[in-house]
């Protein structure tokens, strides 16, 4: 909930706006105001447009919106935007980027989601509460670090620009002919030069790959398009025949909200003997998913836009997180980009992500069908993964039986989310509520069936409790005692709490002896944990644990 306001407005028209808001009326305010401030949920900022600070006297610069890139790439303010003008008459083109802004290219933020525009003449009938509910929510984490790199950044922003014309080209026709080519090179050179202001200063260093030397001009520019349509008319005629194609039933999913690109994919896909599960939404994807336990593969797009081209509070890295989080099972997950396919690997923290051009898919003749090919390749490794299982001896029938049994989910729901919570307490330094934790030493041979059952499941907590330390350095463990980390481990498991005891042999001895086959001595570091003799719903596990561990770190 929105509970402070900061409006950047010019100092004339303060006395306009409701009382109860924070006002920056220099550049010297907005400096202070915004370069020390730490990013808060609670806060949303007017940005008037047209500032007339420090000598500015031309309205239609809209200087304001500059400063929204400075809040942004500068400042890294995620915080929810309200842009208010006084040319209502405008936003409609401002919304649909018909707008173009001399000497700056201000267009880019319409993409961004938490960005709204209001005009000053309604801005001014509402009271501060009805003001606090136009703001849309804030950007979350992954999706404001794919909006500073991807949007605000200039060299990020061109180098994807660029990557969009060349796939523009890889839709012309082989056939061609080069007036056509050259008045669409012209156009696009038009494009760039509008919008990236003057491309000699753009960082060469971050374009330099896309060309294989370094365009100064816009003259190399377009030599440089052109070389390159010329390669990639090359790599499809290259591409034209596939490899031996292997014949096996699979079932893939594939989640886009493109229902006409969903259809063909699907189509294409049953000619190699693939059936392809579609789904519009993340929801509507994770029900298919519980109920088609054959499915290995996942694929989605990287990036969703709405109708207006505005970047989606859902892009692909939430999804493969979103379904990492409702199913404990091990997912190929193959991501289909329409631009550089180098970006989309950082905001993924799932082991196995594929990222696959789209236009590999559908340009070539045979694209499609070498598509299909990988996709039944990868489906027969992680069938091959699966297989490879700690050796729990006598009691691999309690494991078979905990994943036969219907509460299967909401167990390892439950284990995941209270020891995510437990280590999430140690990295924070929260001594209290760490407890708890029942004897790890219950047996195995009862009578009792139940009691086996639920004995196991508790070595399996414990199990993972063990596995998400191993992710902890010493740093954070030193805040309890300073010793091995094995020592904090069994500690908690064997005392329910952190009151540490040095007995080495004590410890290797509990920790092989009661936690079904761990080895002190092995590394469990999440980024490997895909070759470990692992439970698949431990290897899951750990990519989410190790992922939220990692982003912690650098935040402490």
């Amino acid at each position: 909930m929105i509970t402070t306001v900061h409006c950047i407005c010019d100092k004339r028209l303060k006395f306009l706006f409701p009382t109860g808001l924070n006002f920056v009326t220099s550049s010297q305010d907005f400096d202070k105001t915004f370069s020390k401030s730490k990013v808060a949920a609670d806060i949303g900022i007017i940005v008037q447009a047209e500032l007339l600070w420090e000598g500015n006297l031309y309205f239609s610069k809209f200087a304001g919106l500059d400063l929204v890139f400075k809040i942004r790439a500068e400042f890294k303010q995620s915080a929810p935007i309200l842009i208010t003008s006084f040319y209502p008459a405008l936003f409609e083109d401002l919304e649909n980027e018909k707008l173009i802004f001399s000497e700056r290219n201000n267009e880019r933020i319409f993409k961004d989601p938490a960005i709204t525009f209001i005009p000053f003449s309604q801005l001014l009938s509402l009271d501060l509460p009805r003001i606090r509910g136009k703001f849309a929510p804030p950007l979350d984490q992954f999706l404001f670090q794919d909006l500073q790199e991807n949007l605000y950044r200039k060299e990020g922003f061109v180098h994807n620009l660029f990557h969009q014309i060349f796939n523009e080209i890889r839709s012309f026709d082989q056939g061609v002919g080069a007036r056509v080519l050259q008045e669409f090179l012209a156009d696009k050179i038009r494009e760039i030069e509008e919008k990236v202001i003057y491309p000699e200063q753009i960082d060469q260093d971050e374009i330099i790959d896309i060309f294989g030397f370094q365009p100064l001009t816009l003259n190399d520019l377009s030599e440089g398009l052109q070389i390159l349509q010329d390669n990639i008319i090359d790599d499809l005629q290259r591409d034209a025949l596939p490899q031996e194609h292997i014949r096996s039933e699979i079932k893939i999913i594939y989640i886009s909200n493109r229902l006409d690109f969903r259809q063909r994919m699907a189509s294409e896909l049953l000619k190699s003997n693939i059936r392809c599960f579609t789904a519009n939404s993340i929801q509507e994807a994770i029900a298919i998913l519980g109920k088609e336990y054959s499915i290995n593969t996942v694929l989605c797009d990287f990036r969703y836009y709405d109708r207006k081209l505005r970047f989606k509070r859902i892009q692909g890295y939430h999804i493969a997180d979103q379904i990492l989080a409702a199913s404990p099972r091990l997912y190929n997950f193959v991501v289909l980009t329409e631009f550089d396919p180098s970006y989309a690997p950082r905001f993924f923290h799932h082991q196995n992500i594929i990222i696959y051009s789209k236009h590999l898919i559908t340009r070539p003749v045979m694209g499609f069908a070498k598509f299909a090919q990988m996709l039944i390749e990868k489906d027969l490794q992680l069938k091959d993964a699966r297989e490879v299982l700690p050796d729990f001896g006598s009691a691999m029938v309690l494991y078979t039986e905990h994943r036969n049994r219907d509460d299967y989910e909401s167990i390892e729901s439950e284990i995941s989310q209270s020891t995510l919570k437990l280590i999430s307490n140690i990295l924070n330094g929260k001594k209290d509520g760490i407890g708890g934790l029942d004897n790890i030493n219950g047996k195995l041979e009862n009578k009792n069936a139940k009691r086996n059952l639920d004995n196991f499941r508790i070595k399996l907590k414990g199990r993972r409790i063990a596995l998400g330390l191993c992710q902890l350095d010493h740093k954070a463990l030193n805040c309890y005692h300073p010793v091995d980390r094995w020592g904090v481990i069994y500690s908690l498991l064997q005392n329910g709490s952190l009151v540490v005891e040095k007995r080495k042999g004590a410890i290797h001895a509990f920790i092989c002896r009661n936690l079904l086959g761990l080895r002190t001595k092995d590394n469990y570091y999440w980024r490997e944990a895909y070759q470990l003799k692992l439970t698949p719903e431990e290897k899951i596990w750990l990519q989410q644990f190790g992922a939220q561990i990692e982003y912690q770190e650098l935040n402490l």
